[in-house]
Order: C-alpha cells, then sequence, then structure tokens
C-alpha cells in the first residue's frame, strides 16, 4: 500500500512537471504586423501593392476566422505590459500614406471595424497619389485608423550618416 502511494506520488510529480517544463518552453506567439503600401490595381505585378479585391479577401477571411485585430497602439501597450495577446492577434500598418489607402482600404476596414495605422510622408501630404488633410481628418475621427509619421520625406534612413539624420 505505502509502495503503491509513493508510486502514485511519484508519477503525479512526473507529469507535473513534463507539464510545467512544456509550458516554460512551448513559444509565445509572436503578433503578425500585416504591412501594406498601396492598394490598387497594380497588385498583381507590384510587391508593394495588393489589389483592392485581393485585400477585400484577407480582411474577410480575418473577420470569417475570428482574428483579433488590435490597434499598433494597443500591440505597444500590451508589450510594455508583457500581457499575453490571443495566438490569433495581428496588426494591420501601410506605409507612406497614399491615397488609394483611403480609397480603396478605408471603406474595408472600416466595414470589418479593423483598426490600422497608415505611417505619412509628412512633405507628401496633398500631393498627387497621396492623402491629403481631409482624408487624414476624416480618418482619425472614424476611431479605425490612426495617423503616425513615416519620416518628412520618405528617404531611407539606414542609408543616412548622423549628421544627416539630426
Amino acid at each position: 500500500m505505502r509502495l503503491r502511494k509513493l508510486l502514485l506520488v511519484l508519477g503525479l510529480v512526473i507529469a507535473l512537471s513534463i507539464v510545467g517544463f512544456y509550458l516554460y518552453i512551448r513559444p509565445r506567439y509572436v503578433v503578425p504586423i500585416l504591412m501594406y503600401h498601396h492598394i490598387n490595381q497594380q497588385g498583381e505585378t507590384s510587391s508593394l501593392s495588393v489589389s483592392p479585391e485581393n485585400f477585400r479577401r484577407q480582411m474577410d477571411f480575418l473577420s470569417r476566422n475570428n482574428y483579433n485585430v488590435i490597434s499598433l497602439q494597443e500591440f505597444v501597450q500590451a508589450k510594455i505590459g508583457k500581457a499575453r495577446l490571443p495566438r490569433n492577434t495581428v496588426v494591420i500598418t501601410f506605409d507612406d500614406g497614399y491615397d488609394d489607402n483611403y480609397k480603396s482600404a478605408y471603406p474595408v476596414l472600416k466595414k470589418y471595424n479593423f483598426p490600422a495605422t497608415i505611417f505619412v510622408i509628412a512633405n507628401s501630404i496633398g500631393q498627387e497619389d497621396y492623402l491629403n488633410y481631409q482624408q487624414i481628418k476624416e480618418m482619425l475621427t472614424s476611431g479605425v485608423i490612426d495617423i503616425g509619421s513615416h519620416t518628412l520625406s520618405g528617404d531611407y534612413l539606414p542609408r543616412k550618416t548622423t549628421n544627416q539624420l539630426v
């Protein structure tokens, strides 16, 4: 009887150790950031573009499969607070601030209530093919879109010297 209890306790300790070790070494979920540039018809031929239809299908996929789409700000706060996010969490961002982000992506994001951040090139606001202030203001007030800075001129910063960056 005593041997049976000892074996039972030993088995339980081994089982709990294995489960604990698995939970300890199990990789944490890495939240993908879906980064877009253009949402236009050149999406078939450019690595920086996605067609409006393809973008809509991607967002529909996220919705149908119950992905947890969070804003970049929520993601940063979770990282700072070391919070665990669900395994199906994603973040959506756009670079450069092209006007097709407003025309093609924004209506789809609004439909699904998916938050996103658009990083605009400040000196390009209002120029041809870029977002204008009215579009930016509308998207900001919707509560769906956040705006961030992609730089003043869109220069590739790793190629700049320290003096050029200051």
